[in-house]
This record gives structure tokens, sequence and C-alpha cells, in this order.
């Protein structure tokens, strides 16, 4: 039997934390039994997966701080671990047992996106992950090839393994009620289309996606409702607030409504300038809401031509797709068709079956 240590402390509401626990989920419910999972976590934030083949262990150290990186290489000591698992650039740099880290992107090295202090030091962990890891997982085709450009890891060094989304959660069947549901909550009067806001919404390419949307209401012949889900700071700091009709901006959304502001829209816009791997564009896929894509990063890889894909600046390109979307209901029933073939090509019991396969050839290669 195989031990391995899993860093949980970075369940949340993120993209990561989402991947650390769907990847555990479909890790317990493996039929293989010869393999034990200790998965790491802090009290205050328990990962809430309950599975015999899954240990939790109360950790206190901060997942920044030095001694936070001291209590794990001393836990994968005394827990006697064969194999420990990174699911993110942070790795316990002083582990004496193999580490294998999972790095989702390199946007760090390509923009701006924090000071320039912090954008160094986040580099120089990643860095430092690349080093101490025997092997790394990367959410894509592209950021495999970012670690081999980039970073200079060696190739035989990556495997590539895809992420997924929540099949319980995000699926096509409508509930009843949905459409009144988001008319009371959100004021989403008639037809929409979907674009989110973040904080990083330079990176994220919003103001692309709104000047997109305002064109398509110019020439559109049915009218639409634009709305913006997410933070409302966002959309106001791009500038072009003016810009749209009938706008709808939802401020926080609970995860519950996603699926169901994706299942009623008629388009959604994810257009970033660069994403390791997009979780937002697979999770509207297997809605059944039809997608418009940016060749920003992975997103055309992972739409895979189950939707129309433009440069991140060819706002006409992105504004007459959005029109044809909305208005030519084949064009739209043909997207939507391929984004759920494409997205049921995504699984985390695929994702969970090839990092266990990894876990056992990284601790075989230690003995």
């Amino acid at each position: 039997m195989i031990r391995i240590g899993f860093d949980a402390r970075w369940y949340n509401n993120s993209g990561i934390g989402t991947y650390v626990g769907n990847l555990l989920e479909c890790l317990g419910k493996l039929d293989d039994q010869d393999f034990e999972i200790v998965a790491y976590e802090h009290a205050d934030n328990p990962v809430p997966v309950q599975s015999e083949r899954i240990r939790k262990q109360i950790v206190t150290g901060a997942r920044y701080s030095p001694g936070g990186q001291l209590e794990l290489a001393w836990r994968c000591s005394r827990d006697r671990l064969d194999v420990f698992h990174a699911p993110f650039y942070i790795v316990p740099l002083l582990a004496p047992c193999p580490v294998i880290a999972t790095l989702h992107d390199l946007i760090a090295f390509r923009f701006p996106i924090y000071g320039f202090l912090h954008r160094e030091t986040v580099k120089m962990g990643y860095r430092a992950a690349a080093r101490k890891a025997n092997r790394i997982i990367a959410d894509s085709d592209t950021t495999l090839r970012d670690l081999v450009s980039i970073l200079h890891v060696p190739r035989q060094k990556i495997s590539r393994i895809y992420l997924a989304y929540s099949k319980s959660m995000y699926h096509e069947r409508a509930e009843p009620g949905e459409r009144e549901h988001l008319r009371q909550r959100y004021g989403i009067e008639r037809e929409y289309v979907l674009t989110l806001s973040a904080g990083n919404w330079r990176t994220k390419n919003l103001p692309a996606a709104l000047r997109a949307m305002a064109q398509a209401q110019e020439r559109c012949p049915l009218r639409f409702q634009p709305v913006i889900a997410g933070p409302e700071s966002g959309y106001q700091a791009t500038g072009l607030s003016g810009l749209l009709k009938d706008a709808v901006v939802t401020g926080f959304v609970p995860r519950e409504d996603l699926p169901k502001l994706y299942r009623n829209a008629h388009a959604f816009l994810t257009v970033s300038l660069y994403e390791g791997f997009g979780f937002p564009l697979v999770e509207a896929m297997a809605c059944g809401c039809p997608c418009i894509v940016s060749t920003g990063g992975s997103l055309p890889e992972i739409a895979g031509g189950a939707a129309p894909a433009f440069a991140c600046d060819d706002v006409e390109g992105m504004a007459n797709a959005v029109v044809r979307l909305v208005s030519d209901q084949d064009y739209r029933s043909d997207f939507r068709e391929r984004g759920l073939r494409r997205a049921a090509e995504f699984s985390y019991d695929a994702a969970a079956s090839q990092t266990l396969s990894l876990y056992r050839q990284s601790a075989s290669r230690a003995v």
C-alpha cells in the first residue's frame, strides 16, 4: 500500500479549491484498495469528503508561511509518506519524499497581474516548485508548453491531466422555475447574453466582452439583456458601463445559481487574455450554453471546436457571433450540442485515475 500526502489546505470556493474538493472526492471513490491518502487541512476549513481511503489530519501552519513549510516537511516524515501532492505552486521544499505539484498556469510570467514585488515572489515560488517536484501535473497542453518554454521543465517530467467539473451540479436539465428565479433575484427579464466580472477584469478581458455585447445590441434584430455575473467593482472599473442597454450586474452569485445562469443564456462570452484551463467554459458547455471564446491560452484547446474562437482584440468577430447565436436558433442549437459533447469528454473520475497512476510511478521510482 502506498501512503499519499495531499495538501488540502487550498480547499475553498476558488478554482484551486474546486480542484482539491473534486479530485479528493473521486480519488476516494476509486475501486483500487492499495492506497491511503492523508489529507492535511485546517480545522476551520475542512474538506467535505468522506472516504475510508482518506484520513484527514489537522495542521496549523499557514499556506505561505515558513512554519507551514516546516510542518508539512515534518509530516511527510512523521506519517511515512511515499509521495506528497501539492495542488498549487506552494510545495514543501524540505519534504523527504517525492513531490508532485499541479501547476495550473503561468499567468504571472505573461501578464503584470500583481505589483512588481508580489509578481516576482510568485515567480520565485513557481521556479522553486518546478525544481523540487519530481513530477508536474499541467491542466492543459497550453500550460504544459508554457512550463517547457518559460520554466524550461523537461517534457518528460510533465503529465497533462485535464480538470473537469461537477456533473451533479453542471448539467443541461433545467429545474422548474429557473427563469422566474433569475427574474426575481437578478432582474433578468428576457433573453440574455452572459459574461463574468472579476477582480482581475483586465486579464479576463472584460472590456472586450462588454464592447462585443454593446455592438451586438446595435445590430441584433432581437433585443437581449447583457448580464454580467460577479462583482460590480470589476464592471465599473472598465469605464464602459455606459455602453450597454438594460444591463444586469448580479454581484455575488451563489454557487447553486451559476448553472441556472448558464442554462438559460443564449450565449456566454469567456474571452480571457489567458487561461490555464477555464472552468467556466466547461461548466457552461455542460449546461448546454453556447459559448464564444478568445484564443487566450487554453480556451480554444478546451473548447475543441465547440465554440467560435476569436483573437482577444477581435471585438467585431465576437459581436457578430453574439448576434448570430441570439438570432439564429439553428446556429445556437448546433453549438449547444457541440458544447455538450465536448464537455462530456472531461471527467474527474478519469483525472483521479490518471493522478493515482502518477502517484504510483513517483513512489516506485523513489524505492
